[in-house]
């Protein structure tokens, strides 16, 4: 099995750095513009004159928009190139920042809420497609970022964001600015998607992308400018790509083994978790904690504990299958979230929390399969809409969470509403146990794991990214 050719070891180490730190800031953008904006509720409620179900739409509907922008820009990846969505989305995204930043009312503030979802949902298609397509299968000599790891890393600097966030709003609510907080904070959300477009005009489109559209002295410079050998291109072929077929038909096979058992797993896991994001400072509050240290609670037991399981993930990811990995967060993820709605019912805040952090623990554990696992599965023609098809759920589940969690909590209490988290976790798990397909990953390229979903016979089939053959 002959390993990828480097033609320039350290030119290639240094592009999986910068790739992997470009995807992975507009993560950390995601969850910082969502999480700055629970951390100033207070204030921002006080200040527009809305209520909480008010707010708590226009944090859905942020995620509203992320579906949206899941969707156009997972379709555009494939159309027009990983590269110009990668940029693309986070301009959108500051734009509704700044939109955000200046809302005087009600309406304009659910506006600029689904701008800003629409551009940085629109991020997780082709910055995961990207992640997929340029990061290699296994470990090569001292190249130790590998695919999943990648994920891992990605979601790693996404939880970071929302720790950040929820610390600087702490800071801001106890600065006494007054009702204007909740805007100075809100710019703060500008800086790292700005940081981000200037690294990411350093990074190339994938040979992968040039040659489903048979720019093949393009796909040959791309791999050459990262440090490797031109000659790569030619693992990259599945026999799809050198007969006529539609999209459709690429499409199909992923279907009902990979695409419905993730989109409804990662909704029906993440939906608790978004909502938290946007509702734990609240929720603490009622437990007669402060509103500045319900922040900080939310940085040290919600946040935090998420970016633990993410790096536990990191240390397995290349070790287990991705199935078990999901299976067993979406399982002590459902428990832990049941039993917060006991402790709840019965006001022992010392448990409370403590199930609170393994559930955190356990969410943190599976994003990395659920968020990056259609990146890894779709051919060539179709990852960047697979992705952005199984991303929307992750933005689904926030706008369902986001508008209806506070009705749910104002007519039911709080513990019923925790109940229903965990229910909906625990149907995640069984999806993930029972349905989602057991093709192995771990160590396999995507033209193989493509081929084997399309059907085709490997036999003398150079199909790996990284030259071997099966």
């Amino acid at each position: 099995m002959p390993e990828l050719i480097i033609s320039n070891e350290r030119t290639f180490k240094n592009f999986l750095r910068i790739l992997v730190f470009s995807a992975a800031i507009g993560g950390f953008s995601d969850f910082y513009g969502n999480a700055i904006l629970a951390g100033v509720s207070e204030p921002l409620i006080k200040s527009l004159g809305i209520t909480s179900v008010q707010y708590g739409a226009a944090a859905g509907l942020t995620y509203l928009g992320g579906v949206a922008g899941a969707l156009s820009f997972g379709y555009l990846a494939d159309l027009i190139g990983r590269k110009r969505t990668f940029i693309m989305t986070l301009v959108i995204f500051i734009f509704g920042v700044v939109g955000t930043v200046f809302a005087f009312n009600l309406p304009s503030l659910y506006f600029f809420r689904i701008l800003t979802g629409y551009g940085i949902g629109a991020d997780f298609a082709p910055a995961l497609g990207m992640l997929s397509e340029f990061t290699p299968s296994y470990r090569i000599g001292n190249i130790k970022i590998t695919r999943g790891k990648s994920f891992s890393l990605f979601w790693a600097v996404f939880v970071i964001g929302g720790i950040t966030a929820f610390l600087v709003s702490w800071a801001f609510s106890i600065s006494h600015i007054g009702l204007l907080e909740w805007r100075y904070a809100l710019a703060t959300a500008v800086v790292a998607p700005v940081i981000a477009l200037i690294i990411r005009a350093r990074i190339p489109e994938p040979p992968r992308w040039y040659i489903i559209k048979n720019r093949i002295e393009d796909a040959k410079s791309a791999a050459k400018y990262i440090g490797l050998d031109e000659s790569v291109i030619e693992g990259y072929y599945i026999p799809s790509l050198k007969i006529k077929t539609t999209k459709i038909s690429e499409f199909k096979p992923f279907v009902f083994p990979v695409l419905l058992p993730l989109f409804l797993a990662f909704f029906l896991q993440s939906i608790a978790f978004t909502s938290l994001t946007i509702l734990t400072p609240i929720f603490l509050t009622s437990l007669k904690i402060s509103s500045s240290n319900a922040v900080l609670f939310t940085a040290t037991a919600f946040a935090l504990p998420q970016l633990i399981g993410v790096m536990i993930a990191f240390a397995v990811i290349e070790k287990l299958p991705r199935r078990t990995i999901a299976w067993t967060g979406t399982l002590c993820g459902g428990i832990s979230l049941i039993l917060i709605g006991v402790f709840v019912h019965t006001l022992s805040i010392v448990p409370l929390l403590i199930m609170l952090v393994i559930a955190d623990i356990s969410n943190g554990f599976v994003l990395p399969v659920l968020g990056g696992m259609a990146s890894e599965f779709f051919s060539p023609r179709t990852r960047g809409t697979g992705q952005g098809i199984s991303t929307s759920a992750f933005r689904w589940s926030g706008f369902a969470g986001g508008v209806l969690s506070p009705i749910i909590m104002l007519a039911y209490g709080l513990s019923n509403l925790f109940y229903i988290y965990g229910i909906l976790a625990i149907i995640s798990f069984l999806i993930s146990y029972f349905w989602l397909t057991k093709v192995r990953v771990t160590g396999q390229s995507l033209e193989n794991i493509a081929i084997s979903f399309l059907g085709h016979n490997l036999k003398g089939h150079s199909s790996t990214e990284d030259g071997q053959k099966k």
